[in-house]
């Protein structure tokens, strides 16, 4: 799984996943992780057969090699320890804090990462483009 991963998979920061193209071993591949106990779902990009793994799945198989330690390996794992909010409103500093970047006309993608980068928080993609919306009918 790491070898097919680190040559043919890759994180969809957005959605909080491992995508990993399979096409044309679609069923091969989902029987593999079904037998290893990981949750996928299957989908197309690019006309291309997909499996998506969640980022805590992803990480705890490993699905990418913990030895070569890839860009993608670290990514995965950033994103699985990062903490994440509870249901509800953001806080007051975050909701700042997001305005100033939205201001700042950064993209929902460069927004995640900041608030990763500055506080170990991982933030849904959703979320801030449901907030942007709502600061830029409110500016």
């Amino acid at each position: 799984m790491q070898g097919l991963a680190d040559s043919d998979g890759y994180v969809h920061f957005e959605n909080q996943e491992v995508h990993l193209i399979v096409s044309p071993n679609v069923e091969l591949v989902s029987r593999i992780l079904i037998s290893i106990g990981i949750h996928h779902t299957s989908g197309v990009n690019k006309g291309l057969d997909i499996l998506k793994i969640s980022i805590k799945d992803a990480y705890r198989l490993p699905i990418f090699s913990p030895r070569v330690k890839s860009y993608r390996f670290k990514l995965v794992q950033r994103l699985a320890s990062a903490k994440r909010l509870n249901r509800g409103p953001w806080p007051t500093w975050l909701s700042s804090q997001v305005d100033g970047l939205v201001a700042g006309k950064h993209s929902t993608r460069g927004i995640m990462l900041d608030i990763l980068d500055r506080h170990n928080l991982l933030v849904r993609a959703s979320n801030v483009r449901r907030h942007a919306r709502k600061f830029r009918l409110e500016s």
